[in-house]
């Protein structure tokens, strides 16, 4: 049934009074028409018109409300008239797509995925860009405090949102939570949390993915299989098996139609990203989207993620104390992943207790504490040196001690790859920081990829003299605890990094160095909080020499 479309001026938002801009600026102003049209043309069209509308018009509110903000408009106000003014144009699109032919099934759960979490971030981006405009009138201290509490409102906003909707954005945050150099401290801290907040599936839809997937009856491939999931993430959840031959496995099956939620997600929070990069650390958030994005939709594919475990689990054989379980490549697919089941713990559960029986006296129990995370530096410093690849989300769910404390690493669907020509430059890299050679990583910085607004190297110098700093204290005998005293010794670290980077920042990042962030930030955060007895030198020394000889 047809309807008669509505004046499209009637989504413009009306001038409060003389608008404070040029006539150029003026004229930007005019969007809702055309976002109008492009709604219309999105609910005729097909699935890729139909994003490319739905994300215009989420964008359409971030100016909006931009726009109204620099007039002096409360932005709650705006924003719900922004929002009301094309509730009509949204109805009709919601409509017109539930009914399109093929998409009868996945796109109304998409459009209310992307009402829900788009508005959302639609209020996390207006009280940005509304806080210049109010820190102006506010003493210094004032409009401090002010941006302190936005920043803790948005957080748990973005917070709530992760927890409910899942997908892309509980990846996000916890990706976010493993990176004080890319969001505020707060930020970091309030979506720490999310590392432990993930619900499970229902295994009714978890069994039909297995058997599509494996193409047999769960009954004709496994021995048992139990429904009661051992662990869930933001992709998947892991339920403990037994193959027909009588091995104990674990099997990690994809939730029902994630990869349609994670590339909504995406395409949402890079829209959020860019409108908000003025307000965060100056840095290359292009990279960061970009890597991250590869990297969240690569761990999809859970056949790449065997070849990648069956690959790690062969470099850790020679490693002491140190392992990954073997794929049972026959029972993998392409949301299917079954691996040996590995007998462990949660290394912050067994670190605790050591932590506790060193707090008691009990020098065994530190002996063991800096052990196991010794291990972990090793294991980590060899992967990314050595094998070529590595595994990029090292957070404490993908840790497991065993009785003898051996360190088991897991799932290696978040994993990267470095060619041998940048292994060699970080090794060089490594090489110069523990010689004090500034120059020399200055010039190796700008080789790897590292590049600033200006082209200058002044800044990839101050950052080369703090890690010829920090670096040489941890390949010294004996500093065994030259790494932050506290969560809040990093993230001040990490603070004084990009302050001190500010006039000329980092605009462009290595790709593989987003990931190799993330690792140094989760690896520096259990550092941080266990502080065990680790002498550095006695890992690095013997690859920087292998290194020299060559």
């Amino acid at each position: 049934m047809q309807s008669a479309s509505p004046d499209p001026t009637q989504a413009q938002m009306p001038p409060p009074g003389p608008p404070p801009f040029s006539e150029g600026e003026t004229a930007s102003r005019k969007q809702p028409p055309l976002i109008v049209g492009m709604l219309r043309d999105g609910a005729s069209g097909g699935q890729r018109a139909q994003f490319t509308a739905v994300l215009a018009f989420i964008d359409a509110i971030l100016r909006g409300v931009e726009q109204t903000a620099w007039a002096f408009r409360d932005v709650a106000d705006s924003a719900v008239d922004v929002w009301d003014s094309a509730q009509t144009d949204w109805q009709r699109l919601s409509d017109s797509v539930s009914t399109t032919a093929g998409k009868l099934a996945p796109m109304p759960a998409r459009l209310a995925r992307l009402t829900s979490a788009g508005w959302t971030l639609t209020k996390i981006a207006s009280s940005y860009r509304l806080y210049p405009t109010r820190a102006a009138f506010l003493p210094r201290k004032v409009g401090k405090r002010l941006l302190e509490s936005i920043h803790r409102k948005n957080a748990k906003r973005f917070l709530d949102t992760a927890i409910s909707e899942g997908g892309g954005f509980l990846k996000l945050g916890q990706l976010i939570s493993s990176r004080p150099d890319m969001m505020p401290a707060i930020w970091v801290d309030e979506l720490s949390s999310l590392q432990d907040a993930v619900p499970t599936e229902e295994f009714e839809p978890l069994k039909a993915i297995i058997e599509e997937d494996l193409g047999a009856s769960l009954e004709e491939l496994f021995l048992s299989f139990d429904e009661e999931p051992l662990a869930a993430a933001s992709i998947g959840q892991v339920h403990r098996a037994v193959t027909l031959a009588g091995l104990p496995v674990a099997v990690k099956i994809q939730r029902p139609n994630i990869r349609a939620a994670f590339e909504i997600d995406l395409d949402l929070f890079e829209i959020f990203i860019d409108s908000m990069k003025s307000m965060f650390p100056p840095t290359d958030y292009d990279t960061i989207m970009r890597e991250s994005r590869a990297m969240i939709l690569a761990e999809l594919d859970y056949e790449a993620e065997a070849g990648h475990l069956g690959r790690a689990s062969r470099f850790f054989e020679g490693l002491e104390g140190i392992s990954s379980p073997r794929p049972v490549v026959a029972l993998c697919g392409p949301r299917v992943m079954t691996a040996e089941f590995v007998e462990g713990r949660n290394i912050s559960v067994v670190l605790d207790e050591l932590a506790l029986g060193r707090e008691a006296g009990d020098p065994a129990t530190e002996a063991r504490l800096s052990l196991i995370l010794n291990r972990l530096f090793e294991g980590y410093v060899k992967q990314i040196l050595d094998a070529g690849l590595f595994q990029a989300d090292p957070h404490p769910g993908n840790l497991l001690v065993t009785d003898d404390d051996e360190l088991v690493v897991l799932d290696f669907g978040c994993t990267k790859t470095i060619t041998r020509e940048t292994s060699d430059l970080y090794l060089k890299l490594v090489q110069l920081m523990v010689l004090g050679d500034v120059d020399g990583m200055t010039a190796a910085l700008g080789k790897l990829g590292f590049k600033t607004a200006s082209g200058d190297t002044k800044s990839l110098r101050g950052l080369s003299e703090r890690l010829v700093k920090k670096l040489s204290e941890l390949a010294t005998p004996g500093k065994g605890r030259a790494m932050p005293t506290s969560i809040e010794d990093m993230l001040n670290e990490a603070a004084d990094i990009l302050e001190e980077i500010s006039e000329d920042p980092v605009t462009s990042l290595p790709d593989e160095f987003i990931m190799l962030g993330r690792v140094m930030g989760t690896l520096g955060g259990l550092f941080a909080h266990y502080k065990p007895e680790i002498d550095y030198s006695a890992v690095l020394m013997p690859i920087l020499g292998r290194a020299m000889a060559n």
